[in-house]
């Protein structure tokens, strides 16, 4: 039996609104994912052609539907899941939360090859924690406080470097 291409993720909004983020499926499924889904320790289950999908950022194109919908824009902090929202400070989620999600921001180039990256390096679940997380919550809270136009640009501009001349 064939596999449904695309992939729903409960996320958190701005103002603590839940939406389905849409993907284009990377992973293998398995039986014991909750609805909320589980983002550590399962880069094995990474297939071949979702490995080349995600280098390039295009298991993300089918985010524009949530766009469109209103539920993101292009420019904001990436949405994370309820477990995550729940385990980072009230006072840092209240700023992230303050502006609708989106698809760039300065952690997105930052970590642009986040999965690749903890494949590689075998980064387990406290190192996350500890180090990329609280790193990307400082990047979002900063671009919620400098958001502008040019930064948005410089975001882009930096987002074609990562993928045009690693």
């Amino acid at each position: 039996m064939r596999e449904n291409p695309i992939y729903t993720q409960i996320r958190i909004g701005k103002n603590y609104k839940d939406f389905k983020i849409i993907k284009i499926k990377t992973m293998r499924s398995t039986d014991n994912n909750d609805k909320y889904g589980n983002a550590f320790n399962e880069q094995k289950r990474i297939t071949k052609f979702g490995e080349i999908l995600r280098k390039f950022k295009l298991d993300e194109l089918l985010q524009l539907l949530n766009i469109l919908k209103g539920e993101m824009n292009f420019f904001g902090p990436r949405p994370e899941t309820p477990n995550l929202i729940s385990i980072i400070d009230k006072k840092n989620t209240d700023i992230i939360l303050s502006i609708k999600p989106g698809l760039f921001s300065y952690s997105s180039v930052k970590y642009f090859y986040e999965e690749l990256e903890i494949k590689k390096n075998r980064t387990t679940d406290s190192d996350y924690f500890s180090k990329i997380l609280k790193d990307k919550i400082k990047l979002n809270i900063k671009f919620v406080k400098d958001k502008s136009f040019f930064i948005n640009f410089l975001i882009l501009t930096n987002l074609f470097k990562k993928i045009f001349y690693k």
